[in-house]
């Protein structure tokens, strides 16, 4: 090269410079330098590939089973309000019993009371 401004050019950026004769053998470890760097290039994509395809699956089983867990808390809730209202319900129907039985207990003795039959309690 003889231009001054072709070697100026080459002084800065001597990987211009490309060698017009190259050898068999150079060539040949050139090429596999350059296939081994487009495998490794090409597993890193593919590893990343695969990461971002498990992350999301993962994603997406998490969504699936999100209405299930609503759903199934949902139910949960049903069933504790169902049991606090048994409870409930059970209290009151307890209370309405005792009442029964002091009210019919009460009628008795009247009863008892205006025949001039003795009290049975009061013999114990």
């Amino acid at each position: 090269i003889k231009s001054a401004a072709a070697q100026a050019v080459l002084s800065f950026h001597p990987s211009l410079l490309l060698p017009l004769s190259l050898s068999p053998s150079s060539l040949s470890s050139r090429q596999r330098a350059l296939t081994v760097r487009h495998v490794k290039e090409t597993e890193k994509e593919l590893s990343r590939n695969f990461i971002v395809e498990v992350t999301i699956q993962r994603h997406f089983a998490f969504i699936e089973q999100a209405p299930l867990s609503w759903k199934m808390s949902q139910r949960w809730c049903r069933y504790q309000e169902i049991k606090k209202l048994k409870e409930l319900m059970s209290a009151t129907e307890k209370v309405r019993r005792e009442k029964w039985i002091h009210e019919k207990t009460k009628k008795i003795r009247d009863h008892c009371e205006r025949s001039g039959a003795r009290d049975p309690e009061a013999d114990l």
